[in-house]
């Protein structure tokens, strides 16, 4: 028996992800890299929002001092040369002509999996509109508390 799969968009680039249940752990972001994308996102703005406070300022300016002592005692030479045979090895083995979806049988039109590519049932669960509402509030009540930290920051300036 064929399992049933999800339909969703991704959360970050909007294409149409079909997840077989076995693979379904409610996820939001297709197979493509994204999740690794809006993970270094999320973790590059955090990043910046340490940076700015006076500890990370501190901090930068501590590590920024050690990375000038090392300078100092290191004597620059001729590198390595690059590995360009590896790189062009790894290349040829990852074309499409070896990912398993190009392989599948172009006649056959059944849905599969984008992650373990096998054949779904030909019925796909999507989610609700109340988790879309739900998501799209938490998104409102974001904006609306950026607004007003702003606009308090404002005021005090003023």
């Amino acid at each position: 028996m064929r399992p049933s799969a999800r339909l969703y968009h991704c959360a970050r680039c909007h294409c149409q992800v079909i997840l077989c249940r076995r693979c379904d752990r409610g996820n939001v972001y297709c197979t493509n890299g994204c999740a690794v994308e809006a993970r270094t996102d999320s973790l590059r703005r955090a990043a910046e929002r340490y940076r700015s406070t006076r500890r990370g300022r501190h901090n930068n300016a501590e590590r920024q001092r050690r990375f000038r002592n090392r300078q100092r005692e290191k004597v620059t030479h001729q590198g390595s040369r690059p590995l360009l045979g590896l790189v062009l090895l790894l290349l040829a083995l990852n074309t499409v002509q070896n990912h398993p979806e190009a392989r599948r049988d172009d006649a056959q039109t059944g849905i599969y999996c984008h992650l373990c590519y096998c054949e779904c049932a030909p019925f796909l669960r999507v989610r609700g509109p109340d988790l879309a509402l739900q998501l799209s509030c938490k998104a409102l009540a974001k904006i609306l508390i950026e607004f007003n930290r702003k606009q308090a920051k404002y005021r005090d300036r003023y």
